[in-house]
C-alpha cells in the first residue's frame, strides 16, 4: 500500500469497500422478499407477523447496530483507509478489512486482531501512515565528574554527527543539557528522521546512536 501523506491524496478505498458491502445486503433483502412473493399469495401479512418477532431480534441486536453506526462514523471522519498503520484501543497494525461489525488489523507479529467498530469509533486513533517524519528522543548521562568545557564540546559533537547524518532533519534538531539525575548529568536529544516508514527511523537512530 502506497503511502499518502496528504489527505486530499488518499484513496476512497475504505468507503468503496464499505458501501460496496451496503449495496449487498440490499439487493439481498429485496431479492428475499421478490422470491417470498411469488411463493406467498399475502407478504403483507406474512411481514406483519413477522414485525413481533422482529421487535425482539432488535432488541437482541443493539451491539451490531452499535457497530453499524460506528463504522458510518468511521467512513465519514475518515481517520484512516484500508492498509494504514493505526494505533488504537491499545493495538497496534496495519488495516485489512472493514465490515458491518468489525474491523480487522494485521499486527506487526501478523497476528490478526478483529476490534468491534463501535470499539474504534470511541477511542483515539493514530494513523502513522499520514505522518511525513518520526521524532526520536534520546537520554545520554555523562559523569558528575565531567568538566563544563567537556560538557560542551561532547553537546556539539552530537550536534555535528546530526548536522551529518543523512535523512536527518538539519534546522529542527535539540541538543540540551536537561537535569541533574542521580547519578549522571542527562544530556537530551531529539531530532526528526525524514521518513514515515518505522524501519527507516531505526535505521538512522542506529547510526547516530554508533
Amino acid at each position: 500500500q502506497k503511502l499518502h501523506n496528504k489527505e486530499g491524496d488518499r484513496p476512497h478505498t475504505l468507503a468503496s469497500n464499505y458501501i460496496g458491502i451496503i449495496l449487498k445486503t440490499v439487493v439481498v433483502i429485496f431479492g428475499a422478499i421478490t422470491v417470498l412473493q411469488q411463493w406467498i399469495s399475502n407478504i403483507t401479512s406474512l411481514l406483519a407477523g413477522l414485525s413481533i418477532g422482529g421487535v425482539a431480534i432488535a432488541l437482541a441486536a443493539q451491539d451490531t447496530a452499535e457497530n453499524f453506526f460506528g463504522a458510518l462514523t468511521v467512513i465519514f471522519d475518515r481517520p484512516f483507509e484500508i492498509g494504514d498503520f493505526i494505533e488504537v484501543s491499545s493495538v497496534s497494525g496495519t488495516v485489512e478489512k472493514m465490515g458491518l461489525r468489525s474491523t480487522k488489523i494485521r499486527r506487526n507479529d501478523q497476528a490478526l486482531v478483529v476490534l468491534p467498530n463501535s470499539k474504534i469509533s470511541s477511542d483515539h486513533i493514530v494513523n502513522w501512515t499520514t505522518i511525513s517524519k518520526r521524532r526520536v528522543d534520546l537520554t545520554l548521562g555523562i559523569l558528575y565528574s565531567t568538566p563544563l568545557p567537556s560538557i560542551q564540546k561532547f553537546k556539539l559533537g552530537i550536534e555535528n554527527i546530526l548536522k551529518n547524518t543523512e535523512n536527518v532533519e538539519n534546522d529542527t534538531f535539540l541538543v540540551t543539557f536537561n537535569e541533574f539525575a542521580d547519578s549522571s548529568l542527562n544530556i537530551g536529544v531529539r531530532f526528526y528522521v525524514l521518513s514515515p516508514k518505522y524501519d527507516e527511523m531505526c535505521r538512522v537512530r542506529d547510526g547516530v546512536n554508533l
